[in-house]
């Protein structure tokens, strides 16, 4: 607020754009993508021949607790196969860039 020079009820929103900052839901989001991505985890065309519109998605592993959802590694996969499709064959440093270009816009 005080770099952009905003009121206490002013949305940040626009000036975060505008500065190029990212909020800590995105910078959460960049880390356990980027985590899920160095993990190197098994996609949905290892676990069948099948070509599906999936296919490139993470799997997400059947689990027994609501605590296992809570896990770093399966929110990312999660998150992953929620982006937009031009992530779909990105990895390491490119995936990086264009995410964090991605979430600045958004």
């Amino acid at each position: 607020r005080i770099l952009a020079n905003l009121q206490p009820r002013e949305s940040c929103r626009e000036a975060f754009k505008a500065l190029k900052i990212r909020t800590v839901v995105a910078l959460y989001i960049e880390a356990v993508t980027l985590h899920v991505d160095n993990l190197d985890l098994p996609r949905c065309d290892a676990i069948h021949s099948y070509s599906t519109r999936q296919a490139r998605n993470y799997y997400l592993p059947t689990h027994r607790t609501t605590l296992y959802t809570k896990k770093p590694s399966y929110i990312g996969r999660q998150l992953f196969n929620s982006l937009p499709r031009q992530f779909e064959g990105l990895r390491g440093r490119t995936l990086k860039h264009q995410l964090q270009q991605w979430l600045e816009q958004n």
